[in-house]
């Protein structure tokens, strides 16, 4: 253990206390010299105090007041962060507390009729639903399947009593139909359905027995345009349209076997048909929810007992509550159908409405009411309808 500087020099400190007391304080101020440092623990030096120099530091008392004096600076330290007695402590910046809410998702529901079928009856945001009196605009490939019961109200007759009385018959119909689309510029539409009707008393069913009608139809159309922007579209076509009537009276039989006995057979199924070939212009216009189609045009008759000409034309109407925010899949649908016979000058109205799914581009599930009255009678529709669009 080598021997510290101060050690060495002591006759030189002992000459008088003012000479040590200066050489002590050069020595707090000055570091040792490097090879004058011990690399281990440091020992504590044993020295012996002269009695010739009382008041002379020794090397433990210098390295006593540099420990005095970090200790008093440490202690300076800490008593500046203490509050006064009587005084609040003030406020330290502490972290913002971590938001563990989670973020509100702003982003839109993902529409997952994008990767559906029937993108191309959709226009401006609207999904248009196919009416039931007018013509569709559209031209994309679709299925339909219409089934449904109604009652047909007038004034029959009471055999007995040879009078006038409220009379019904009700029926069972189904229609089944398809759209065969080209390049969403061309389609042609076929359908084909049929219905059968029964009296609802005995009185009515002698009279009018059973009846049957089946009828077919085709539409050739092209669309003429299509505006995005504004939701329009417009086509033009042209169809036709068969239907045939049977009827079954056991009154008419009797009748007809008084008058000729001969030709009762013929008579046990009366028939009867007619055809009409009818150009009809088709406009749609869709705005967000609400959606709006026309179609109009002649009715020709070219066959039957009595062929005339009407004007048909129908206006349908749809509000879309899905297209509102995507929460409600229901759309509401109002229709109203004109046919205007040019030579007899009878007009037949229908009321349309009716209730659909509109969650899915590509279907179209539907509930329908449809009221027909005329002078003296009233038909009652309701139906159920699928379509599905490709």
């Amino acid at each position: 253990m080598s021997t510290p500087p101060l050690n060495r020099h002591r006759s030189v400190l002992s000459l008088t206390a003012v000479s040590a007391s200066i050489i002590a304080s050069l020595l707090i101020a000055s570091p040792a010299h490097p090879k004058d440092t011990p690399t281990g623990p440091t020992p504590t030096p044993t020295t012996t105090t002269e009695p010739s120099s009382p008041s002379a530091p020794t090397s433990s008392g210098a390295k006593d007041i540099d420990k005095e004096a970090a200790a008093e600076d440490r202690t300076k330290g800490e008593n500046k962060d203490e509050t006064p007695p009587g005084q609040k402590a003030p406020p330290q910046d502490q972290p913002a507390p971590e938001d563990t809410t989670a973020p509100e998702d702003t982003t839109a529901p993902e529409d997952h009729s994008s990767q559906m079928g029937g993108e191309f009856r959709r226009i401006n945001g609207h999904n248009f639903i196919t009416p039931t009196v007018a013509h569709s605009a559209f031209t994309n490939t679709a299925f339909a399947f219409t089934q449904g019961f109604g009652v047909l109200q007038f004034k029959g007759v009471d055999l007995l009593a040879q009078q006038e009385k409220d009379a019904r018959i009700f029926l069972y119909g189904q229609s089944l139909g398809a759209r065969i689309g080209i390049l969403n510029r061309v389609s042609i539409d076929v359908a084909g359905g049929g219905s059968a009707a029964v009296g609802g008393d005995l009185d009515t069913i002698l009279l009018f027995g059973a009846l049957a009608t089946m009828n077919v139809g085709g539409l050739v159309k092209a669309r003429l345009f299509t505006l995005e922007d504004i939701g329009l579209q417009m086509s033009l076509g042209v169809g036709a349209n068969y239907v045939r009537n049977l009827q079954v009276s056991p009154v008419a039989i009797a009748l007809n076997a008084i008058e000729d006995l001969e030709s009762v057979e013929e008579q046990i199924v009366q028939q009867a048909d007619a055809a009409a070939v009818n150009p009809v212009l088709m406009v749609a216009e869709g705005i967000g929810p609400f959606g709006a189609q026309l179609s109009i045009g002649p009715a020709i008759g070219v066959s039957g007992e009595d062929p005339s000409t009407a004007l048909d034309t129908a206006l349908h109407l749809n509000f879309d509550f899905f297209g509102l925010g995507g929460y409600v899949p229901v759309a509401i649908t109002g229709e109203y159908g004109l046919s205007y016979d040019i030579g007899s000058e009878h007009a037949g109205h229908t009321f349309v409405g009716g209730l659909h799914y509109s969650g899915r581009r590509d279907l179209d599930l539907g509930a329908i009411i449809s009221v027909s009255p005329d002078e003296g009678s009233s038909l009652i529709l309701g139906s159920m309808v699928i379509q599905y669009f490709f």
